[in-house]
């Protein structure tokens, strides 16, 4: 199938002026190293759609916005604690930069916003990749990166009393960042 797309890319055409759209099927994968040294906690996959709208001012540079959502397929409760995020519902603003060299079509992308599930917090997508060109008005995309994004966190404090015992407190609640890395697949159209 790779062969197929490179094979399509041979004009390495660059987007026209106007409309420009992306859905993309994002991937984030967040990897604990702990299994290197047999501390081995639970990695995370996360696995859903964005999608972006907006302008293409010149053959290099887009400029839109959109919005989100990512499902973590390895989420699980664990009574008064949640390993990850169940899901993310990014919003946010795209630029991007797609270049012509000869005729390979890289492109870096960079998304600003923020997630707004759960009191959410920063969503921010760097991602750097191919541009496999169909035509003048649609490709596909490949790109590898990485994702942060902020969510809020609760677990319950443990209150220790003199003869010895532990019992459970107050739910308390702390913004946290976590950083994926993200493998993205997309397909983009122009109209007339």
């Amino acid at each position: 199938m790779l062969i197929a797309l490179c094979s399509t890319s041979i004009s390495a055409l660059q987007p026209l002026k106007g409309y420009r759209g992306f859905v993309d099927s994002d991937n984030f994968l967040g990897i604990n190293p702990g299994f290197l040294t047999g501390d081995g906690g639970p990695s995370t996959i996360y696995t859903g759609f964005t999608t972006s709208h907006g302008h293409q001012f010149n053959p290099w540079l887009y400029v839109g916005g959109g919005a989100g959502f990512v499902y973590n397929l390895s989420w699980k409760t664990h009574g008064y604690h949640y390993d990850d995020a169940q899901y993310i519902i990014p919003v946010f603003a795209e630029a991007r930069f797609d270049a012509k060299w000869r005729r390979f079509t890289p492109y870096f992308s960079i998304r600003l916003g923020a997630n707004v599930n759960d009191h959410g917090g920063i969503y921010c997508a760097p991602v750097i990749g191919y541009r496999f060109n169909w035509g003048r008005k649609s490709a596909v995309n490949l790109g590898f990166g990485a994702t942060i994004f902020g969510r809020r966190m609760s677990y319950y404090e443990h209150v220790p009393h003199p003869d010895g015992g532990i019992t459970e407190g107050p739910l308390v609640h702390y913004q946290g960042t976590f950083a994926k890395f993200t493998v993205r697949l997309g397909f983009e159209f122009q109209l007339p």
